[in-house]
């Protein structure tokens, strides 16, 4: 029973933030004109979030009891594909319009994940992949 609660768990997670993506690619970018400065600032600040807890780092290695399964965490999933989402919705507006954002997500990024070297360079090649 863990294990598929486990896996109920991690699919519906999967929903959500395809849901999000969803959201945010159809209603604040849906013109490819950017949203304001503060929404995107929310954005990036959500999507490239440095966990506060120590243990949620931890939280898909270790077993949780049902009641404590919650899709809602204080970060996106860290998985390439939500990270790479809001960097492929900024990189279709003009420029001009997005400069600094684009900037403010890369360097945010890059302060999360530098201390692993590994996914340092899985995140490289995910942004030369979304400039092609």
């Amino acid at each position: 029973r863990p294990r598929e609660a486990v896996a109920s768990h991690n699919k519906f997670r999967r929903k959500c933030n395809s849901f999000f993506v969803e959201f945010v690619s159809s209603y604040c970018f849906g013109e490819k004109i950017p949203p304001s400065a503060e929404i995107i600032e929310q954005l990036i600040k959500f999507v490239a979030c440095k966990p506060s807890n120590p243990e949620h780092q931890e939280v898909r290695k270790v077993y949780k009891p049902t009641s404590d399964l919650s899709p809602f965490e204080e970060c996106m999933d860290p998985s390439p594909t939500v990270k790479s989402s809001l960097l492929k919705m900024l990189l279709r507006c003009r420029l001009d319009n997005v400069k600094e954002h684009l900037e403010e997500y890369l360097s945010r990024i890059e302060e999360v994940l530098s201390l692993n070297e590994s996914s340092r360079n899985d995140f490289y090649v995910m942004v030369v992949c979304c400039f092609e």
